[in-house]
């Protein structure tokens, strides 16, 4: 029992001294969203989140953050009945990511981390459920806590899994394209307030 006692004392009292250093934010910006191996038509759409910044010294911050962010991309698709045709795909997630952010001089920084997300929504019924991914990207801290930033994201999981509708003749016309694995791209531009 002490040494329980001992423990969360420790804790306490690193939480009283980090608390000038830990931050809650807020972020919100512009998606510009692809599919890979489909058609270059971009999405143009928005991203809101929250989140925590850590700073843990001068050059290095640790900032867990849950985003909404609505992505998707145009590709075409082959119906039996009326051929091949252009679909525009939506979809919305919520995520979790973690951002680490490398301070390079004052105020700029370049940051990184891993992101996993959950589907909300989407405008086809074949979108996966959530999607993996990690990102990349640049940002600048203003002195009174406000960032702009601008991130790319790369996703890992095929967003139609195997459920992408094929058939000879859409193969034979487009050039096997249609086997191809479609993964979110995202380049994000916004900015972001620390409290």
């Amino acid at each position: 029992m002490k040494k329980l006692l001992f423990i969360a004392a420790l804790l306490a009292g690193s939480l009283v001294q980090a608390q000038g250093r830990v931050k809650p934010m807020v972020r919100a910006g512009l998606n510009i969203a692809r599919l890979t191996n489909a058609e270059d038509d971009r999405v143009t759409d928005f991203y809101v989140g929250a989140g925590v910044s850590f700073k843990f010294s001068k050059r290095y911050t640790l900032q867990p953050e849950i985003n909404y962010s609505r992505q998707g991309g145009s590709l075409y698709e082959f119906d039996p009945t009326y051929g091949a045709y252009k679909a525009d795909i939506e979809a919305q997630y919520v995520g979790i990511a973690v951002t680490n952010k490398i301070y390079i001089v004052e105020g700029f920084h370049f940051l990184a981390g891993p992101a996993i997300d959950f589907k909300v929504g989407d405008n086809h019924d074949d979108v996966e459920g959530f999607d993996f991914g990690i990102y990349g990207g640049v940002g600048y801290t203003l002195p009174l806590g406000l960032t702009i930033e601008a991130r790319i994201k790369q996703g890992f999981v095929d967003i139609f899994g195997s459920n992408v509708n094929t058939g000879d003749e859409y193969d034979e016309d487009y050039n096997d394209d249609v086997n191809d694995i479609r993964l979110n791209q995202v380049i994000s531009i916004g900015v972001s307030y620390n409290f």
